[in-house]
C-alpha cells in the first residue's frame, strides 16, 4: 500500500483503472464474522506520515458492509477539518449485496458544513459527510480520503473496533517518519498475532483480522475499555510558534499554560458592578462563591472553537465584554475575576464524559476535551464547572468527578484526582402517603428528596416552565388511571445539591378488589433497577458505575372498615453489591412500609453475574408483594 499510494500521488485505484464488475460480495465474509454482527469493516487502511515537526499527510481506505437498518450510521462518513487540517481528495462508492456498483458519490453529494452546529457562535472545525441512503440491506460502502495537516499535537488514534456488533475481516494502521522523528506509541488490549513491520524507527505497521462481533451484556464495560487502541503523540511540536515537549505531564501542562499567558487581563469597568459585594465579604470562599454566580449571570455558554486548534482561550476582556466563551475562555475568564481580587485558582483540563474513560497515566499527550477551575483552600479545592449557568456552586457531578485531571501551574503541568462522591453522600428519600377509598381509589401525596450524585436525575427537569415539568412528570410517571393535581420541583444548596420534588395525584382503581378485599399495591413508586436473566456464560466484567443510598417509605391509609389480612414480612439480603431492608407496620388504620436500598460501585469478575441478577429478582420480588385487606 505504502509504495500504491506514492505511484499514484493524490489520485485514488478508482480513478485510473475499470473496477471489476463486482466488489466486496457479501458471500467472500467468512461466515463466523457474521455472527451477531449489525456491522462488519471489511477493510480499513490508514497510513499516517510524519513528514516534519509542522507537517503530515494520511490516507484512508475504508470499506464496511451493513446488514441493517439499525447500524445505518456506520456507513456515513464524517471528515473534519479546520485551518490546520485540509482535506485533498474524497471518494466514494456504494455496493449493492452482489458487489454490484449502485452509487458513485459526486462532490454534489459530499456535505461541508460547520463541525458544531448547536450552540456555536464561530469555529473554524468544519466536516464533509457522506451520507448514503440505501433501500434495501446488507450494502456496502467503500471510501478514499486524503488528509494533509500543518499542525501535529495528536496523531490519529487507532481504536478499530468502534462498536458492540461489529466484525473486522481487516484493520490496518501504518505510521512513517524520518529517522528522530517518530511519534511515541502506547497500546492496549492489541491482539497477540498483529503484525508489525518495520524496523520501529522509520516506520511500523500494525494489523488486525478476522476479530469476530461481541455482543453488549447487561452492566457491562464500555466499548473503549474492551476494544483494541494505539495512542500516537509527538516528544515535540511547534505551532504558530509556541513550541511543546509532551514527553511529560509537566512539559504538557507548561504547553498548555503558555497558551493562556497574557490573555487573562480584566478591565476595571467589568468588575465594577460586583466589586462593593465581593470587598464588602471576609470570608474568602464567599468571595469565590459571589464571583462564579457572577460569571455564571453574565455570560452563557457558546462555542468559539478557533485560534490555535481551539486550545487558546478567548482573552478575559473579550469574554466580559461579549457576555459568552467556550469551556476555556469561561474558565480564564473566571480565573481573571478570581486574580483581580487576589484569589489563586488553576485552570485544570479533564477528560470529562460519564463514561469517557480514563487518560492513560503513563502516556503524556494532550487526552482531555474539558477545562474546569479549582480553586485551592488550606483543607481542601473548590472545583468550579464554569459552562452552566444552572450549575451548583463547588460541585462537579458525574461529568468529571472521580477521575485524573491536570492543573497548569507555573512550574508545568501537575495530575489531580477531581473528587469522589461517594455512597454516603448520593441519597434518595421518596416518602408517599397514599389514602385509599372504599372502591380503590387512591389520593397520593409524594415528597421526594435528591442529593449528590442523585441530583443529577432531576437537574434536567429543573429548567422546565411549569407546564414543561408537569407534562414531563405525566410520562415519568406513567401510572394507568393517574390524574397529576400537582407538582412542584426547588432546588438548593452547594457542593452537594439537594433537589425538593413534590406531586399531587390521583390514581382510579388503584387497588384491585375481589370478595371483600382489596389488593393494594406497594411498588409503584418505589424505584428499582431493572431485572435481569442470569447468564453462566458472560463473557465480561460486572459494572456497577454509581453507589447510592434510597430510602422508600410508603404510608397506605385505609378505608373505613377495612382492616390487614396479609402483610409482607420484614426482609433483609445483603450482598457484595448492595443491601435491602425492609421492615412493614400497621397500627390497625395505616400500613406503612420501610425500604433501604444501597448499591455499590466497582467492577466485579464475570462469574459474580448471577449472584447479582437474583440480588435483583430478591429485591423485584419483594416489592411486587402485594398488601391485602378485608372489610
Amino acid at each position: 500500500m505504502r509504495f500504491f499510494f506514492l505511484l499514484i500521488g493524490c489520485l485514488f485505484p478508482g480513478l485510473l483503472f475499470p473496477f471489476p464488475e463486482t466488489r466486496y460480495p457479501v458471500t467472500d465474509i467468512p461466515p463466523g464474522l457474521q455472527v451477531n454482527a449489525d456491522f462488519i469493516v471489511r477493510l480499513s487502511e490508514t497510513r499516517f506520515d510524519l513528514k516534519s515537526l509542522n507537517h503530515a499527510e494520511w490516507t484512508e481506505h475504508y470499506v464496511v458492509t451493513v446488514f441493517n437498518e439499525g447500524a445505518s450510521e456506520q456507513a456515513v462518513l464524517r471528515e473534519y477539518y479546520n485551518n490546520y487540517n485540509s482535506i485533498k481528495s474524497i471518494e466514494g462508492y456504494m455496493y449493492n449485496a452482489e458487489g454490484t456498483l449502485l452509487k458513485e458519490f459526486k462532490s454534489g453529494d459530499i456535505i461541508d458544513q460547520s463541525a458544531v452546529r448547536d450552540g456555536s457562535l464561530y469555529s473554524d472545525d468544519r466536516v464533509k459527510i457522506i451520507h448514503p441512503l440505501s433501500v434495501s440491506y446488507p450494502f456496502t460502502v467503500e471510501y478514499f480520503v486524503e488528509i494533509s495537516a500543518r499542525k501535529i499535537i495528536n496523531c490519529p488514534e487507532w481504536r478499530p473496533l468502534d462498536d458492540y456488533r461489529e466484525s473486522i475481516q481487516s484493520s490496518k494502521l501504518s505510521i512513517s517518519a524520518p529517522e528522530g522523528l517518530f511519534p511515541r506509541i502506547h497500546t492496549e488490549r492489541l491482539p497477540d498475532d498483529v503484525s508489525i513491520i518495520g524496523d520501529g524507527i522509520t516506520g511500523k505497521t500494525w494489523e488486525i483480522r478476522d476479530m469476530k462481533a461481541l455482543e453488549r451484556e447487561p452492566y457491562g464495560p464500555g466499548i473503549k475499555q474492551i476494544s483494541p487502541v494505539l495512542m500516537a503523540a509527538p516528544a515535540n511540536f511547534s505551532i504558530k510558534g509556541y513550541d511543546g515537549d509532551f514527553s511529560t505531564w509537566k512539559g504538557v501542562g507548561l504547553w498548555m499554560k503558555s497558551l493562556y499567558e497574557g490573555r487573562d487581563s480584566l478591565d476595571s469597568r467589568f468588575i465594577e458592578n460586583i466589586r462593593n459585594d465581593v470587598d464588602a465579604e471576609t470570608d474568602t470562599l464567599v468571595k469565590v462563591k459571589i464571583l462564579y454566580r457572577y460569571m455564571q449571570r453574565t455570560c452563557r455558554y457558546v462555542n468559539t472553537n478557533v485560534g490555535i486548534g481551539g486550545w487558546q482561550p478567548e482573552r478575559a476582556n473579550d469574554v466580559a465584554r461579549l457576555g459568552y466563551g467556550d469551556c476555556k475562555g469561561l474558565v480564564n475568564y473566571t480565573y481573571a475575576l478570581l486574580k483581580q481580587f487576589g484569589i489563586k485558582s488553576f485552570c485544570t483540563l479533564v477528560k470529562a464524559g460519564a463514561n469517557s474513560g480514563l487518560i492513560v497515566r503513563d502516556f503524556p499527550s494532550n487526552q482531555f476535551n474539558h477545562v474546569i477551575l479549582a480553586v485551592p483552600f488550606k483543607k481542601d479545592t473548590v472545583w468550579l464547572e464554569c459552562t452552566d449557568p444552572m450549575q451548583p456552586f463547588g460541585f462537579l457531578g458525574s461529568f468529571t468527578a472521580d477521575r485524573d485531571a491536570l492543573l497548569l501551574t507555573g512550574n508545568g503541568g501537575v495530575l489531580v484526582r477531581t473528587p469522589r462522591y461517594p455512597e454516603k453522600v448520593n441519597i434518595e428519600h421518596s416518602t408517599a402517603e397514599i389514602r385509599m377509598d372504599s372502591l380503590g381509589n387512591a389520593s397520593i401525596s409524594i415528597a421526594s428528596s435528591y442529593k449528590g450524585l442523585e441530583f443529577e436525575e432531576v437537574e434536567s427537569l429543573l429548567a422546565l416552565n411549569p407546564e414543561h415539568l408537569r407534562e414531563k412528570m405525566k410520562s415519568l410517571l406513567d401510572v394507568p388511571g393517574m390524574t397529576l393535581i400537582s407538582v412542584q420541583l426547588t432546588s438548593e444548596g452547594d457542593f452537594l445539591p439537594e433537589a425538593v420534588e413534590k406531586l399531587g395525584i390521583t390514581v382510579k382503581n388503584y387497588a384491585s378488589m375481589s370478595g371483600g378485599r382489596m389488593f393494594i399495591p406497594l411498588d409503584r413508586f418505589l424505584e428499582e433497577p431493572p431485572l435481569l436473566k442470569k447468564n453462566q456464560f458472560r463473557k465480561f466484567e460486572l459494572v456497577l458505575r454509581k453507589s447510592y443510598v434510597h430510602y422508600d417509605t410508603v404510608i397506605i391509609h385505609l378505608p373505613q372498615g377495612f382492616s390487614p389480612e396479609s402483610m409482607q414480612p420484614s426482609f433483609r439480603f445483603n450482598t457484595k453489591f448492595g443491601s435491602i431492608a425492609s421492615e412493614v407496620d400497621s397500627d390497625g388504620l395505616t400500613v406503612k412500609l420501610c425500604r433501604k436500598l444501597e448499591m455499590e460501585e466497582g467492577s466485579f469478575p464475570s462469574s459474580d453475574f448471577d449472584a447479582f441478577a437474583d440480588f435483583l429478582q430478591q429485591l423485584s420480588r419483594h416489592d411486587k408483594a402485594k398488601l391485602v385487606v378485608k372489610h
